[in-house]
């Protein structure tokens, strides 16, 4: 694999949450930034993530964004293993919805938790 150019950036705002619900999401946000990196920058030598965070009264809405090749989200969304491991946490463990957008600018997954 060739080595891209990679910038990452964090925004949104600041907030705690119980260690149960963090552990969840440091492994949805985990398993969204492996797919980018291991899928959104093929033959690219430059690529741009963005991970948004925004907290709500009673849901809070965690945004990762890549400026990838993008893929088709109907014939991924059944068979990929580690975005039913992802949909089972947030679904499960976070009392939340995930959602993935993905079009040939860029991939988008967008998951909400109960605060």
């Amino acid at each position: 694999r060739d080595n891209v150019d990679l910038q990452v950036s964090l925004e949104g705002d600041d907030f705690s949450i119980n260690s149960d619900k963090s552990t969840s999401i440091a492994l949805v946000v985990n398993e969204l930034l492996q797919n980018s990196l291991k899928h959104a920058f093929k033959d690219r030598a430059t690529g741009k993530i963005t991970i948004k965070i925004q907290q709500g009264n009673i849901y809070s809405t965690i945004s990762v964004i890549d400026d990838g090749v993008g893929f088709d989200v109907n014939s991924v969304k059944e068979s990929s293993l580690g975005l039913m491991i992802v949909r089972s946490l947030v679904n499960d463990k976070l009392n939340g919805n995930l959602n993935i957008y993905s079009n040939s600018q860029g991939s988008k997954a967008v998951f909400d938790f109960k605060n």
